[in-house]
């Protein structure tokens, strides 16, 4: 179960997510990043994000890319998601 909540402060967006990231809720998760028109940066706050699966972070991935160079930035990133981010060699990349 993934629970996703978004705050749109003028052209900074702050995304919570609590649960799991899986194969099962990452189009849940695309969907609710997909809009980024109207957006400068985007700050993730992990700190209820239990587990992430390489479906979780080809939407990181995904979502790094459709920012084009503006801020992504990751709060909180706990210990086991932190893991599967230096796994895959994806730290680097998500500015960890």
């Amino acid at each position: 179960m993934l629970k996703i909540e978004k705050n749109l402060n003028g052209r900074s967006l702050r995304v919570s997510l609590a649960g799991e990231v899986d194969s099962i809720t990452a189009p849940e998760f695309e969907r609710e990043v997909q809009d980024l028109e109207n957006v400068d940066e985007v700050t993730l706050d992990l700190k209820d994000l239990a587990y992430t699966s390489s479906a979780g972070l080809r939407v990181l991935l995904g979502l790094k890319r459709r920012l084009a160079g503006r801020p992504l930035k990751l709060e909180n990133v706990g210990a086991e998601v932190r893991e599967v981010f230096d796994l895959t060699g994806s730290s680097a990349l998500l500015g960890l």
